[in-house]
């Protein structure tokens, strides 16, 4: 569990994870330098849980690395991230373990999602939640449907199943940019299934203080979220989510014409749309860096893990 000020939710977020009906689990809470009380809370619930391991970071490390510290410290072969403001209903480690344990092609399992408001109370889950049920196929087949799944975004929850420790590893983890949790889906779909549990065990929070909810947010500010050393660079984000999607297809187990096939893929479905984008975001952080863009001219992000745009 990462976490930076969550003292909010926190609370709510341990009991359910403690309620779990698999109980054979070690959780790892690594604070990013935090300001309110989520030390107290942590170390209070790690004093009378010996499952329960606290991390404090000595400063803010961004969102990336810290999600990456948890994976670091990890020593189960089975690894779930866990957010500070979720919440699990009580099967939800097993449901994920019995696939993992029964089903050797599956690499991630993850429950269907119920959202919730600030106050706890269920509501109509959104359009951006996005069903990838993908078992018994080849990688390339796996890949193109994640791609036209997500190729103009959505919610990333399938990054909060339960993965298999060694093949996250060598990923390329928690990227330092918006939307590498989307990316990262993509690279799991070329290690292996991808498994859907047709139960609502993952009871997700949508509130205010979310990381990156909301509309038109300034890009820099997000980057600087994920990386606080990453402050007022010039940033490719489009070309950043092509390189990656390129250099996880390299990194993946594959034969020869399924590498060629995924590639073929990213070509057909992925740059096909987004080509243009490319393009655009080229001319402008090429203007950018010879200092001709318009002062009023930003990079930004229009929703969650959405369109990106440059106005």
């Amino acid at each position: 569990m990462p976490v930076y000020n969550g003292a909010d939710y926190l609370e709510e977020a341990l009991d359910s994870i403690q309620a779990q009906t698999f109980p054979d689990f070690e959780l790892i809470i690594c604070d990013n330098g935090s300001t309110d009380a989520t030390e107290a809370i942590c170390r209070r619930y790690a004093a009378q849980d010996d499952r329960i391991r606290y991390v404090r970071n000595e400063r803010n490390l961004g969102a990336a690395k810290n999600y990456n510290r948890t994976l670091e410290l990890a020593r189960a072969p089975y690894f779930r991230w866990a957010c500070h403001d979720d919440r699990l209903a009580p099967r939800a480690l097993e449901a994920c373990v019995d696939v993992l344990d029964t089903h050797p092609r599956v690499v991630l399992a993850y429950p269907l999602t119920q959202m919730i408001d600030e106050e706890g109370r269920e509501i109509e889950n959104p359009g951006w939640i996005r069903h990838l049920h993908l078992v018994d196929q080849s990688a390339s087949e796996r890949f193109a449907r994640y791609l036209q799944a997500y190729l103009w975004g959505g919610d990333g929850g399938q990054l909060f199943g339960l993965m298999r420790t060694d093949m996250l590893r060598a990923t390329m983890q928690h990227g330092d940019f918006p939307s590498a949790d989307l990316i990262l889906i993509g690279e799991f779909t070329l290690w292996g299934d991808i498994y859907e549990v047709q139960e609502p065990l993952f009871i997700r929070r949508l509130h205010e203080k979310n990381s990156i909810y909301g509309n038109d947010q300034e890009i820099d500010k997000i980057w600087e979220w994920f990386d606080p050393d990453q402050k007022d660079r010039v940033q490719w984000l489009e070309w950043r989510w092509l390189k990656e999607l390129v250099q996880g297809i390299r990194r993946a187990p594959l034969s020869g014409g399924e590498r060629r096939r995924c590639l073929q893929a990213l070509v057909r479905i992925y740059l096909r749309a987004h080509g243009r984008k490319c393009v655009k975001e080229a001319l402008y952080v090429a203007s950018a860096r010879l200092g001709v863009t318009s002062k009023n001219r930003k990079q930004k992000v229009v929703g969650l893990n959405t369109m990106y745009k440059i106005v």
